[in-house]
């Protein structure tokens, strides 16, 4: 259940993949990319406000080491 913004009955499942990249020795870039999909009970969507059952985001984290 995605509490609070959904009620929905199902399998949640989801996928990620991840690099580090130190560029200096201070500094460490993560890029990392995500897949989420959702296999309901009944005819539910829970993602992109009910229109979707899957999902893919993406994120570049900087680490800054001191």
């Amino acid at each position: 259940m995605l509490f609070p913004t959904s009620t929905a009955q199902g399998d949640f499942n989801a996928l990620t993949v991840g690099l580090r990249w130190d560029v200096s020795k201070n500094v460490s870039l993560r890029p990392e990319l995500r897949y989420d999909w959702f296999e309901p009970l009944d005819h539910d969507r829970i993602y992109g406000n009910g229109r979707d059952r899957t999902q893919m985001t993406g994120l570049v984290e900087a680490l800054v080491y001191f």
